[in-house]
């Protein structure tokens, strides 16, 4: 991404499995930061296992990437060249706590609210 420019954030919407709230909050609070920009991939009954297995091509084999690879095909449909998940995400996304002693011990307060 260049500079000023958003860094884009997917959330995958897997509406075939409940108790996501913890997802669903994590989501909310990623919306609501300026600095990216977040897609939602809803998804359905396309996006189960082993969907839309007649939109790409079958080997003689099948792979395991097959059973995610519609769910793959929608998340990718955005377009980045950027890519992070995980807790990898995280580690990008979230300061490490030791950031913000630092920002006490620098008597940069107004920046620790950010």
């Amino acid at each position: 991404t260049g500079a000023g420019e958003r860094l884009l954030a997917v959330t995958f919407n897997d509406l075939t499995t409940r108790g996501n709230e913890d997802e669903l909050e994590r989501a909310r609070v990623i919306a609501a930061n300026p600095r990216l920009h977040h897609v939602v991939v809803a998804a359905g009954e396309e996006a189960l296992p082993y969907a839309s297995l007649e939109a790409g091509a079958l080997t003689d084999e099948p792979a395991p990437s097959l059973v995610l690879a519609e769910r793959h095909r929608r998340r990718l449909s955005a377009g980045s060249a950027d890519h992070l998940v995980g807790h990898g995400a995280r580690q990008v996304l979230d300061a490490h706590p030791a950031r913000l002693a630092d920002l006490l011990m620098d008597r940069r307060r107004r920046h620790l609210l950010r």
